[in-house]
């Protein structure tokens, strides 16, 4: 069977069928002899009749003829259908554990503490000490239950804004808040100065402290400069007041923190503490900021090892009013 295009494929007939049609066209013409030779109607007609019978069933045949060689459109072969994916169980695992945290280990207090020497601190009151605040009393009564500690840097190696294990006098409540410590805000190296002797204007915050290391000249606070002897400069000016204080002086490019203090009830532990931080950290004692073997984290007193010692001042004000001035030494 040939296939072109849409054309309906030629019949190739069997035998049978080849010398049917054959018969049948000898039926035609003899039937149409037989009509002109014989003037018998009725026989002309049987043969027309007979041939005509003949032509149909020579159609049908040529029909089933021609049914049976198209080729049926077969359907298309039945596709099995993709297999989902099988789910695949992981039974769970333990729970890794968790790595153990390394324990803090607060550094502990120097091991030459008899090298350590402090004075006792000069009181000076000034002339805002013994004026009513309001209430019916002076700064100086508030004063009178205070405890004026020796600095102590081999027992502060750390601020006094965490607790302190080497002073269990330094109260600590809910875990690990400090009541009667200070805030260690944002500190600021190369403070304030620009250009040698240059002064500036320094506010400090009602019932906030200042903290400064370094050379200062301030006009009817006090001055200290560092000579080449390694005596380093501390000024802490603590204002009690409700107002701002504002100072005009030459602070020589030192270190400044500037924030509140918790407790004005208990500022003889905060001051304590804060001096004794301070000039650890100037000496270069043991401590979180300066590990054995290091040099001296700012290089106080423009050596590596640190400063030998340090002249600390603080000053209590109430706004721009002077009431008390301290002043002491420690060395190693």
């Amino acid at each position: 069977m040939k296939i072109l295009g849409n054309r309906i494929p030629e019949v190739e007939t069997d035998n049978f069928s080849a010398r049917f049609t054959t018969h049948l066209r000898r039926c035609k013409m003899r039937g149409i002899r037989y009509w002109y030779s014989n003037t018998n109607t009725n026989q002309t007609r049987n043969i027309l009749l007979t041939c005509a019978v003949v032509a149909v069933l020579a159609l049908i045949l040529i029909g089933f003829g021609i049914a049976s060689v198209v080729p049926k459109p077969e359907a298309p072969a039945a596709t099995e259908a993709p297999a989902l994916p099988t789910a695949t169980f992981v039974p769970p695992t333990a729970t890794p554990a968790l790595p153990t945290p390394t324990p803090v280990i607060l550094p502990t207090a120097t091991t030459i503490p008899s090298l350590i020497q402090s004075d006792d601190w000069k009181l000076t009151w000034l002339s805002g000490a013994d004026k009513d605040r309001g209430d019916g009393t002076t700064f100086r009564q508030s004063t009178s239950k205070w405890n004026l500690r020796k600095v102590a840097p081999e027992l502060w190696p750390t601020f006094p804004n965490v607790p302190n294990p080497l002073v269990p006098e330094f109260r600590v409540i809910n875990g690990n808040q400090v009541p009667d410590g200070l805030e260690s805000a944002m500190d600021e190296t190369n403070f304030c100065q620009q250009l040698a002797g240059e002064a500036c204007h320094v506010p400090v915050a009602a019932m906030h402290y200042l903290y400064f290391s370094g050379d200062y000249d301030i006009p009817n606070v006090g001055s200290c400069k560092e000579n080449g002897n390694r005596i380093g400069c501390m000024l802490v000016i603590v204002n009690v007041g409700g107002v701002t204080s504002d100072f005009t002086g030459v602070f020589g490019q030192g270190f400044r923190l500037h924030a509140r203090y918790f407790n004005g009830n208990a500022l003889d532990m905060g001051i304590w503490a804060l001096t004794s931080h301070g000039a650890n950290t100037m000496m270069n004692l043991n401590s979180a900021l300066n590990p054995t073997n290091l040099q001296n984290a700012g290089a106080n007193c423009s050596v590596p090892i640190g400063c030998k010692g340090v002249h600390i001042q603080v000053v209590f004000v109430s706004g721009n009013e002077l009431l008390l001035d301290l002043t002491t030494l420690v060395t190693r």
